[in-house]
């Protein structure tokens, strides 16, 4: 009973370790040319990110006028979500299948996010071009 119950506690005490990995996405992230911060939240199991600020853009691109969906074109991009769905990989330790909209053409793309440190480098491809992929370098906001 004393190992069973020693096995219980080592297994609830590693699962909060692991949850504290997936979590160092959280918080507020700026692109390298300072014109996007994204918001990245935690929504059940999965992570998503919203855009909080837009800077140097011109006013037609404060709506969503390239989204694919009608009803979304008026909406404001500030306070949408651009990145969607990421999962915590512990093995390989990023999170992936994960979707990030582009909100310049109104394509969404597949996507992985890793962290290390203060970096994180997003990873977007589409399709099943996956040989095709651009990265993109975010830095945290103090």
């Amino acid at each position: 009973m004393l190992r069973f119950t020693f096995l219980i506690i080592i297994s609830l005490f590693a699962g909060a370790l692991l949850g504290q990995d997936a979590d160092r996405v959280l918080g507020a992230w700026i692109n390298t040319d300072s014109s996007q911060v994204i918001q990245v939240e935690r929504r059940g199991e999965v992570y998503a990110g919203k855009l909080i600020e837009l800077k140097g853009e011109s006013n037609k691109l404060l709506l969503d006028v390239e989204n694919p969906d009608l009803e979304k074109r008026n909406r404001n991009l500030v306070g949408a979500d651009i990145w969607l769905q990421f999962v915590y990989d512990v093995d390989k330790d990023y999170w992936k299948e994960g979707k990030i909209y582009n909100f310049k053409n109104g394509n969404t793309y597949n996507g992985k996010i890793r962290v290390v440190g203060d970096e994180l480098t997003l990873t977007g491809h589409y399709g099943f071009f996956f040989f095709l992929s651009k990265n993109q370098e975010w830095l945290r906001v103090k």
